[in-house]
């Protein structure tokens, strides 16, 4: 695998980084003696521990927990998130795997705060290095996809050198040979470009180790060929020992077995000055594998053991299943039958068959959206092109009820806007025709001014608001129509091709756009009414789990798109006293709001409890969260932002203003509890009784 040498500190030859690290921390430490400036210090610290980092493991876990206690006494987070990365790194460097995931953990979290892509990206793929080890192949696959999507906003040619090369490794334990190679290419072009001979010599190993296990022998021959030659440029320890292995395992595939012998005693030696663990355990395996391609099996057998003694402790099982199955067939080799039917059973229950389905299938989603979205715009041109005369009947029928509609609704929205215009100005002229009569007055013309400033600060709130409601005609109510027709047009064109699976496909796409818009449109009609005083309130006790049950059948559909659980929790036989269609109105939106920013997968929780002569409703998520930014924002409509949801849904933020609206209508209150990345919980207050 390659993820580490993006992470170590040995970038170049030893030798030459010790005089220039040791005088560069001998200045540092100079400095912080006198230095008052407390966030300098720990960045000082953290620079200590970095340029350790070529000379002593320990030296530079030492400065870099010295750097996270200072940091996070003064509360500095950017120094506090370098000593965490700082700290994870030397971890690795240990084979502490543990250790190190909990500190890439808080340092992700850290720069996730601070908007600092290029360190979250860091983060990103020192955690799939480590889960790359064991059996979370699955995690190791989920932050190499996190990565990519940030190295390709940055453009981080370096970085995506490296995922692709991950995902090629990936592909190599599944089997799959064609999409390996295919990754592995993307990887070599770019080391190629960039002269990164470390970083090609790692790709150069994957690819020869991949041709060794698909009995491609000749055509490892030259990729073996080019290792050899960049051998000599490599000045990383860590990286010259995997290439000698590498090179075993080759000679060992040509039975060339004293040239593979060589390359082991070239990586215990390295070893023995720069020892990796993990590389340690790898070395026993590639000999293991030599003397069981010699037929020495007893020998095999123990060094297999040895590999598994230093493996097991750091979590580094991948090839657990492998190394059971090899041991088994030494065993059947050696005609000790039961000792290989034992190992036969082990490597059969190591192998995890569901998370490679898993790893397979997530792999398959990758490749199908890199190839929609190569494809997706051309096809959607093509067939709206071809289809345009037959559908403009149709499309101008269904345009003009769409526009009738809006217009209508639009008429209405102007008309409540401009009635509470018409009532400013006329309120402004009073306090402007006032100020002027009884300018002799001090104490009346400065409380004119007061009331002529409160005028203006409405005007301009409703001028906000007015704004708002535009925007949601213009845009939020166009935009699922335009994919209502979208739909529509496409299961006209081909619905003599489409089998019924499709077609309940796109005819679900239609029938959900079409609920988000009914559902906008309520919103947006219940709260003109509501700024009207339109609404009628009848309050009366109403059994609380009869209408949760209620609702959360009508937003189940939604929520099983996204495959997200709603969990309606036992309630007791509580009754609220409120208006039943507010209340559905409030428990919908909430609701529906939680399955916009939930992650596919996710639980939505929904609970009530009594609260002396009140009932709290709890709606939770494990979804995105939120800012304190964005919370002081949410029930105001001057100020809500529309936000994306985690599937891309759209929405126009008026859902839970009205939400405010109603709840305060009844008498109660509402209000979010809610951190970035950690879910939300949305809870109002009721009557209990009348």
């Amino acid at each position: 695998m390659k993820y580490i040498f993006t992470l170590i500190y040995f970038l170049i030859g030893i030798t030459t980084i010790n005089a220039q690290d040791q005088q560069i921390i001998d200045s540092l430490k100079k400095h912080n003696l006198n230095e008052s400036n407390l966030e300098v210090v720990v960045d000082n610290d953290n620079e200590i521990s970095y340029s350790f980092g070529a000379i002593s493991i320990d030296s530079s876990l030492f400065y870099s927990n010295k750097a996270i206690n200072l940091a996070e006494k003064i509360n500095y987070k950017y120094g506090l998130a370098i000593a965490h990365s700082y700290t994870a790194r030397a971890m690795l460097e240990k084979d502490m795997f543990k250790r190190a995931i909990d500190h890439f953990n808080q340092s992700i979290n850290l720069f996730i705060d601070l908007e600092n892509y290029p360190n979250i990206l860091d983060g990103y793929r020192g955690l799939a290095y480590i889960y790359s080890f064991g059996s979370a192949q699955i995690k190791s696959l989920d932050y190499n996809f996190k990565a990519l999507k940030i190295a390709e906003q940055l453009q981080d040619s370096s970085s995506l050198s490296t995922i692709y090369n991950n995902i090629g490794t990936i592909y190599t334990n599944l089997g799959n040979y064609d999409a390996a190679i295919l990754n592995y290419g993307k990887t070599i072009s770019i080391d190629e470009k960039n002269e990164d001979y470390v970083d090609l010599s790692i790709t150069y190993s994957n690819v020869g180790i991949l041709k060794l296990k698909n009995h491609k022998l000749e055509e490892a021959t030259p990729i073996y060929n080019k290792i050899l030659k960049l051998l000599p440029k490599i000045k990383n320890p860590p990286t010259i020992e995997n290439l000698y292995l590498s090179l075993s395992s080759y000679y060992t595939e040509r039975s060339q077995f004293d040239s593979a012998k060589y390359y082991i005693d070239l990586t215990n030696k390295t070893l023995e000055k720069y020892p990796y663990q993990h590389i340690k355990a790898k070395s026993f395996r590639r000999e293991a594998e030599m003397l069981f391609k010699q037929e020495k099996y007893k020998e095999s057998i123990n060094f297999f053991d040895e590999y598994l003694r230093l493996s097991s402790p750091i979590g580094v099982n991948k090839l657990f299943p492998e190394i059971y199955k090899k041991k088994g067939e030494a065993y059947s080799h050696l005609k000790m039958y039961q000792k290989a039917y034992q190992f036969a059973e082990l490597a059969n229950n190591a192998t995890d068959t569901l998370q490679h389905k898993k790893i397979a299938s997530f792999l398959r989603e990758f490749e199908e959206e890199q190839k929609i979205k190569e494809t997706e715009k051309q096809n959607l041109e093509h067939k709206l092109k071809d289809q345009k005369l037959e559908n403009d009947k149709i499309r101008l029928k269904s345009e003009f009820t769409i526009a009738t509609a809006i217009i209508a609704f639009l008429i209405l929205i102007i008309v409540v806007v401009f009635y509470y215009l018409h009532r400013i100005r006329q309120k402004n002229i009073k306090l402007k025709s006032q100020h002027y009569l009884i300018n002799s007055q001090k104490l009346m013309l400065e409380e004119n001014i007061h009331k002529l400033t409160l005028s203006e600060n409405e005007l301009k709130k409703l001028n906000k608001t007015k704004d708002k409601l535009f925007s949601i005609i213009a845009h939020d109510l166009r935009s699922p129509f335009n994919s209502i027709l979208g739909f529509s047009d496409l299961l006209i064109k081909n619905v003599e091709e489409f089998d019924v699976e499709e077609t309940k496909e796109y005819l679900g796409i239609i029938n959900s756009s079409t609920q988000n818009t009914l559902v906008l449109l309520e919103n947006l009609l219940n709260w003109a009414k509501s700024q009207n005083g339109q609404i009628t309130f009848n309050p009366q006790n109403i059994t609380l789990s009869s209408i949760l049950h209620e609702i959360i059948k009508l937003s189940n559909s939604a929520a099983v798109v996204k495959k997200i659980s709603l969990i309606q929790n036992e309630l007791e036989d509580i009754k609220v006293y409120a208006d039943e269609d507010m209340l559905k109105t409030v428990l919908r939106n909430i609701i529906s709001n939680a399955i916009k920013f939930t992650n596919s997968g996710g639980n939505i929780s929904i609970s009530a409890k009594k609260e002396q002569n009140q009932v709290e409703i709890a709606i939770s998520d494990d979804g995105v969260g939120m800012n304190e930014e964005t919370i002081n924002k949410l029930f105001r409509i001057e100020t809500n932002e529309t936000t994306i949801g985690t599937a891309n849904e759209k929405g126009s933020g008026l859902g839970l203003i009205l939400c405010k609206e109603l709840v305060e209508k009844q008498g109660g209150k509402i209000w979010v509890e809610s951190e970035l990345g950690k879910g939300s919980i949305f809870k109002f207050m009721l009557p209990l009784n009348k």
